[in-house]
């Protein structure tokens, strides 16, 4: 019973290790044209996963291959994965089970990540990291490098141990709690280091506007505009990367484009700092000389945050000016 239990375990991991190579796969094989960098990596995959195969089972699946395009390289691949798997299917002993699978899994979790670098490397999509129960990882190249450990492996038959869901949840939030850390002592570019490394355990529209802040800080605009506008794709109902973004068009000069985003943000259902798009909105109404409709967003930040004591001094400087100038309120935007 204790083999079959154990034979389960690693059928279970091996398909996921075969799953994140596959989904890797998926967004590299649709790459235009004929990339000589993954098909290195592809390559070299193969020859080793071939070697592997003929040393423990004594049989040559097929011919080395030589001058093959990716396409062919990531079928011949799964062509020895597929035998392996069943190989494995069948009833072994356990020394067996793990002498040849447990290093096989490794093996191919080794290449995966290489292939993931390069995806992750040359901004292609964001690919879904595995979900197993009894998987280790540790951090290379910004990207978590999994496998698998043969005390853990035994040890998980006989108790429970911390899903792999539960790990990335720890995962995330140990980065997260690290970025944030970085910020405070504005340490803008550790941050980043920090909270990216967040984002491949858990994509979450918190993480995706910080690091859309963040590149807005280190003037890298065009991709703060994208991970903000990820941020609302992916959770409309949060309030700051309509205000970030928002932030970002003010300064551009698309101050009309701006206050509709600080109006979002005003009426998002997530934003624990909701005084930030009223305070903007009254910066952009300053500076177009509609000092009454400045004086009414101050007015409102103030009501969210009424210990605001910069943001008084602002109202009543504000208030002075419209009163000795006899401001009178300013005709709408056009």
């Amino acid at each position: 019973m204790k083999e079959k239990n154990l034979q389960t375990l690693i059928l279970s991991e091996y398909y996921s290790a075969i799953l994140y190579f596959d989904r890797i796969s998926f967004f590299l094989l649709k790459i235009p044209g004929k990339n000589k960098e993954i098909e290195s990596i592809l390559k070299h995959f193969y020859r080793e996963i071939l070697v592997f195969f003929n040393s423990q089972f004594c049989i040559s699946p097929i011919d080395n291959l030589e001058n093959e395009n990716a396409k062919i390289l990531y079928q011949e691949i799964k062509k020895i994965c597929n035998l392996s798997s069943e190989v494995l299917n069948l009833s072994l002993k356990e020394d067996f089970q793990i002498r040849v699978f447990l290093p096989l899994i490794n093996l191919i979790y080794e290449n995966a990540h290489n292939l993931h670098r390069f995806c992750a490397e040359n901004n292609y999509d964001q690919i879904d990291l595995p979900r197993t129960c009894i998987l280790k990882s540790k951090e290379l190249g910004g990207l978590p490098l999994f496998y698998l450990e043969q005390e853990v492996l035994l040890e998980s038959r006989f108790k429970p141990i911390l899903s792999l869901d539960e790990q990335r949840k720890n995962k995330y939030e140990e980065f997260l709690a690290k970025g944030l850390e970085a910020i405070s002592f504005k340490n803008y570019h550790k941050a980043v280091e920090f909270l990216t490394k967040a984002l491949n355990y858990k994509e979450t529209a918190q993480i995706l506007s910080l690091l859309g802040w963040l590149y807005s800080l280190l003037n890298k605009d065009e991709l703060a505009k994208e991970f903000c506008r990820n941020a609302i794709k992916l959770d409309p109902e949060f309030g700051p990367p309509y205000n970030d973004l928002g932030l970002i068009m003010m300064e551009e000069g698309d101050l009309k484009g701006s206050l509709k985003l600080f109006s979002l943000a005003k009426m998002a259902p997530k934003y624990q700092n909701r005084e930030f798009p009223y305070i903007n909105s009254g910066r952009i109404y300053m500076f177009l000389k509609k000092y009454e409709m400045a004086l009414e967003e101050l007015r409102m930040a103030l009501t969210l945050v009424p210990s605001h004591q910069n943001l008084h001094n602002t109202v009543q400087d504000l208030l002075k000016n419209i009163h000795l100038q006899k401001i009178c309120p300013s005709e709408e935007l056009n």
